[in-house]
């Protein structure tokens, strides 16, 4: 009796696991699932640092204007790859500076005290696109020395990719704005 109930409890046939073209049709599958899925994602993952990169910039304005009305003198705003001194590259990085008690409106920057630095931004481009200064400056009231605006664009920008522009009126408050770009393949400007 046993040895029935043995037979009967077996499995026969057909063991579990897969056959052959059904594992070349699940690898098929999930390729042209990829295929389809990595350019959008590329494309979510460029438009998060573009967006990084430019809520960072308006940190940044946002920090030199309150800290202009809050400590009643010059603040300003300059790209900066040493933290230290003002440099023509906002994509090397920026500073937040307080300017010397000497420093009018108008007048040539100087530094005295650095109050933000920040870093540059991985395959990000920051560009001035309005303004003739290579700083932003903030007066005791918080208004600007002169309009501005700044694009943040891929560092690889062609055209149709999303842009940022961050640009700041004659009230003082920065504006973030988005873009597509026209630039062709490469164009930085």
């Amino acid at each position: 009796m046993q040895g029935n109930r043995l037979r009967q409890g077996s499995v026969r046939g057909r063991s579990a696991g897969f056959t052959l073209i059904e594992l070349i049709m699940t690898v098929a599958i999930a390729a042209i699932m990829l295929t389809l899925a990595v350019p959008s994602f590329n494309d979510t993952i460029r438009n998060n640092r573009l967006t990084t990169a430019a809520n960072n910039m308006m940190a940044g304005i946002n920090t030199a204007r309150a800290e202009a009305i809050r400590r009643g003198r010059l603040v300003s705003i300059c790209p900066s790859a040493d933290g230290a001194t003002c440099s023509a590259d906002w994509s090397a990085g920026w500073m937040v500076y307080l300017e010397k008690d000497t420093v009018k409106m108008g007048s040539a920057p100087d530094i005295d005290t650095v109050l933000q630095v920040n870093d540059a931004t991985t395959k990000t481009v920051l560009t001035r696109t309005a303004g003739t200064k290579a700083y932003i400056r903030f007066g005791p009231r918080g208004t600007p020395e002169e309009a501005f605006t700044l694009q943040v664009k891929p560092d690889t920008c062609k055209s149709g990719y999303q842009i940022r522009e961050v640009s700041i009126g004659a009230a003082g408050r920065p504006v973030l704005g988005k873009s597509t770009s026209a630039g062709g393949v490469g164009a930085h400007d």
